[in-house]
């Protein structure tokens, strides 16, 4: 059962009080087969000095170490170019999985032939538990069908799912965009769902992810968010398949909404215009989305009502000569 070698991923920079409990969770791994890759991303605390005592006790730990340029797609690349899995996972060095995470997303692709495989996963706030397993069911999808089920049920991260290692290094290698630092998870998937035939979905919580101020993912508004919003509705644009077309409009518009409220939240002056008039366009794509949860579809039409709502066109009379 444990021929396969699966390669556990870890980014991790600045993360000395959180990188002990994640390791500890992969090495507590039920599949035994694992090369667990971590780089250190040129932090300035111990987490190096941590990674350092733990990759001692294990030799299936490989410690990388990198100088930081704050661009954790970099991070990542330079992960996926030193590990030989078959298949991988990505784990954020501040969150942890549950014992069985590895063994049953690699069932699951082994049994469906599948490419990709994703779990349920439990938003951890300190002092909270995690939230008890849901009834064990899972669905399988193919084509098309995938990207709206990833999207709107399974979410666009990457540390809930096991990746397929020869589609990543496959003719069309699938690597992290380096112009972009923030969303670089999300355009990833989209260049690997690319070459995606078939998707596992397990309805278990698997993974816990801790919510954490000041994580990479929480950082204040900036110029990548338009970045990654202007890059979004170009996609939006150039895709041909109706189905995957309209799921990412309808993502996208309210992702205009949402990084529009963050703007204004960080008192940012940026030229939002063309965000705003792309959630008022496509709302509807959005509304009428049965993939869609309801919370989404309401605070896009809140936020078309007030801190997204486009200005109306002026137009010039022309009253003749």
């Amino acid at each position: 059962m444990e021929s396969d070698l699966i390669s556990v991923l870890i980014p991790a920079y600045n993360v000395e009080k959180y990188l002990a409990r994640c390791l500890r969770s992969v090495l507590k791994q039920t599949y035994r087969n694992l090369e667990i890759v971590v780089v250190d991303d040129g932090s300035v605390d111990q987490t190096y000095a941590v990674a350092k005592k733990y990759a001692a006790t294990d030799a299936r730990i490989v410690l990388l170490q990198k100088a930081n340029d704050e661009n954790v797609a970099k991070a990542r690349n330079y992960l996926l170019d030193h590990c030989h899995g078959k298949y991988c996972v990505w784990v954020d060095s501040d969150d942890c999985i549950k014992p069985r995470y590895v063994e049953k997303l690699y069932q699951a692709m082994l049994n469906h032939n599948a490419d990709l495989v994703a779990c349920r996963f439990a938003m951890r706030f300190f002092p909270f538990p995690i939230l008890p397993p849901l009834r064990k069911v899972k669905r399988i999808y193919t084509g098309d069908k995938i990207l709206p089920q990833l999207i709107y049920r399974k979410g666009i991260v990457l540390w809930n799912k096991m990746y397929r290692m020869e589609i990543i290094n496959g003719d069309e290698p699938v690597r992290f965009d380096e112009n972009y630092c923030y969303g670089e998870d999300l355009l990833f998937n989209l260049r690997y769902l690319k070459h995606c035939q078939t998707m596992v979905c397990l309805n278990q919580r698997l993974y816990a992810y801790y919510w954490r101020t000041g994580s990479e993912s929480h950082k204040q508004f900036s110029c990548s968010h338009i970045n990654l919003i202007n890059r979004l509705i170009e996609l939006c644009a150039k895709e041909t398949d109706p189905v995957v077309k309209q799921a990412l409009t309808g993502w996208v518009a309210f992702s205009c909404c949402a990084e529009s409220f963050l703007a204004g939240k960080h008192g940012k002056q940026h030229d939002l215009t063309p965000v705003k008039h792309f959630a008022y366009q496509n709302r509807h794509v959005l509304y009428k989305n049965r993939l869609a949860k309801p919370y989404l579809k309401c605070m896009l039409w809140l936020g078309l009502k007030t801190w997204c709502r486009p200005q109306k066109p002026v137009y010039i009379k022309d009253k003749g000569n």
